[in-house]
């Protein structure tokens, strides 16, 4: 037997996280929430405020919470200007609004089915939390085979020289011993987790082959443990509600799980396999030539002699989907791609996945619906948010555009601009100063962190939790505003 490995891009099936960036699960809302300020009618949220300051880099002269509030008002005044002005989105915003408004659907159909129904056994957590004190350094081999994995399992005990045998090609393939720390609260994937935190493991215990939620395999050996005992009182109360939490996450999960399968029970997707063929290498030469390496839109998908959209392109429950019909799907759902790194060698079968993905993803959504989900406060004023991100980004450059044309800036003089700017958003700040609206008390009990991050949703169509930060105005002057107690 041989181990196939991808000699091109070997990833570490551990989680690293990058300095400015923050993995976030769920929904983070969850309703109930407390309005910040009115604008006209729409409304800032104090989570929505939170949000947008610390989920997304603000540059420097917007990091005052006064600035930072005066650039989210002057954002939804140039939204209702737009709206008032009958600025069209674009075809590409309004699938991704649509897109957006559906993701966080399907999150709240997960608390709704999953996170929510999870008990805990009381015991559980005491165990879990003296486990969690432990600290493994392990050595890792990656298998992309499933047959060979399957044959692992077989083998593993019996012969433990073959399981050396794949570590040590592991170690030949990356020119070094793949050798990672595994703490109780890292982000790695739940069977990771899940076999180093059952019960204590002594050092050679070699587990596995696991199956990783992005299909590939993973064998993992301890080569070390350190325990770090909690010295109880507050450190105490905090560990507890740390292991509580990712306890009630990975048991939401599998509940999830499971709620998926159920939905997706008796759905067989059949591909047709020359339009897949003619699709998927289009697609290959697409993705290749992109920098994202997670998420493909197929926007527009050319039409050519080898290339029709009428044609099929797969049958899922009795329906027969058209190459169109997919492009349609894909408009408001780009493909996600459970491998980060396909290639040449790989990607037909990544692409067959995330195809697979975008029509479970297709079932759930309806589901969504159906419980009428589309109508809860969270998915709502996530869809605000997006929506008057996008709309005042168009007000913006067509008054930018309007002026140029009027003679009134020129393209050249970047400080002329910005005076311009800063007087049109004032006098539009006068104008609408008797309908904005802000709770002091709440802003005054906000207090915000000042680290970088971005809040990344991975193994989702759209990642980003919140809209870019809306740098308008380098001023905190709100007193255009009225102010409520």
């Amino acid at each position: 037997m041989t181990l196939i490995l991808n000699r091109r891009h070997i990833r570490s099936p551990f989680f690293v996280f990058a300095f400015l960036s923050l993995a976030v699960t769920a929904a983070q809302n969850r309703s109930g929430q407390k309005i910040l300020a009115t604008v006209d009618g729409k409304v800032i949220t104090v989570e929505e405020f939170k949000q947008r300051s610390e989920f997304i880099p603000r540059p420097i002269p917007f990091e005052d919470k006064n600035t930072t509030l005066n650039n989210l008002i002057s954002e939804k005044l140039l939204a209702i200007e737009a709206e008032r002005h009958k600025l069209p989105l674009s075809r590409e915003m309004l699938d991704n609004i649509r897109g957006i408004k559906e993701q966080k659907m399907r999150e709240e159909l997960y608390y709704a089915e999953a996170y929510d129904k999870v008990e805990l056994d009381i015991n559980n957590v005491k165990n879990a939390c003296r486990l969690s004190q432990r600290e493994y350094t392990v050595e890792y081999c990656t298998i992309s085979s499933g047959k060979l994995a399957r044959a692992m399992k077989t083998v593993k005990n019996q012969l433990p020289q073959f399981s050396d045998s794949l570590f040590l090609a592991e170690e030949k393939t990356l020119n070094r011993k793949p050798v990672h720390d595994v703490k109780f609260d890292d982000p790695d994937d739940d069977a990771i987790h899940d076999a180093l935190f059952a019960k204590l493991l002594n050092v050679g215990t070699v587990v596995g082959p696991i199956k990783l939620s992005d299909g590939q395999h993973i064998l993992i050996k301890v080569t070390n443990w350190a325990d770090h005992p909690i010295l109880g009182g507050e450190d105490e109360v905090v560990r507890w509600n740390e292991v509580q939490s990712k306890l009630h996450r990975i048991e939401g999960d599998k509940l999830w799980r499971a709620y998926e399968s159920k939905v997706m029970r008796g759905k067989k997707l059949d591909f047709n396999r020359e339009t897949f063929e003619v699709l998927s290498n289009w697609a290959m030469e697409k993705y290749l030539s992109r920098q994202d390496s997670t998420r493909f839109r197929i926007s527009e998908i050319p039409v050519r002699p080898n290339i029709d959209l009428d044609s099929p392109f797969f049958t899922l429950d009795k329906k027969v989907w058209t190459v169109g019909d997919f492009r349609d799907e894909v408009m408001s759902h780009p493909l996600v791609f459970r491998n980060t790194d396909a290639d040449s060698t790989n990607f037909k079968r990544q692409f067959e996945l995330a195809v697979v993905d975008l029509m479970r993803d297709h079932f759930l959504t309806r589901n969504a619906y159906r419980e009428h989900l589309d109508t809860t406060a969270d998915a709502r004023i996530s869809e605000e948010m997006w929506k008057d991100s996008f709309m005042s980004g168009y007000e913006a450059k067509s008054i930018m555009d309007a002026a140029l044309d009027k003679g009134l800036i020129k393209e050249s003089d970047n400080l002329g601009k910005i005076k311009f700017w800063d007087a049109y958003l004032d006098s539009l700040q006068g104008v609408y100063s008797d309908s904005i609206r802000i709770n002091c008390n709440e802003f005054k009990k906000i207090n915000l962190t000042h680290v970088d991050m971005v809040a990344w949703q991975p193994q989702n169509p759209y990642p980003l939790v919140v809209p870019n930060f809306p740098a308008l105005i380098a001023s905190g002057d709100l007193r255009y505003a009225e102010r409520e107690k």
